[in-house]
């Protein structure tokens, strides 16, 4: 069932996760574009889910007026140079773990978000497991 939404989401990274986050994005009636460097990636994916807007180049999607949040799903060194851009671009970010790759990147990156009055998300899939939640305890 798709449900059309007022927020455009733009997921970053198609590879093996960013497919599944095309799928459930795509599901809820978010998902507007795709970026990736892989033309043959993008192809499929469009194929696919037909009428996605698909960006080879990250600062086209970024610039995408249609594009109000991301999803980044590339490799971890990467989170925290594209999480500043989007942030820069004004968008709204949820990445897939590490944020960064060091605290102090990490902080910085908050400190951003708060800055230009941006959401900013980093996803632990097993952040609501009931058995890490008692562990921690």
């Amino acid at each position: 069932m798709t449900m059309k939404k007022d927020i455009g989401v733009a997921v970053i990274g198609t590879g093996f996760w960013g497919r599944n986050l095309v799928r459930n994005y795509h599901n809820l009636g978010y998902l507007t574009a795709i970026c990736d460097a892989d033309s043959e990636n993008l192809a499929k994916i469009v194929a696919q889910y037909p009428g996605l807007v698909a960006h080879r180049c990250l600062v086209d999607a970024l610039a995408d007026a249609k594009v109000d949040a991301v999803v980044i799903a590339t490799p971890a060194a990467t989170h925290a140079d594209i999480v500043g851009l989007a942030l820069d671009a004004g968008k709204h970010v949820f990445v897939e773990k590490p944020l960064a790759e060091t605290m102090e990147q990490s902080q910085e990156l908050f400190d951003l978000s708060n800055g230009v009055n941006r959401k900013l998300y980093v996803g632990y899939i097993n952040k609501r497991n009931e058995i890490l939640i008692e562990v921690e305890r």
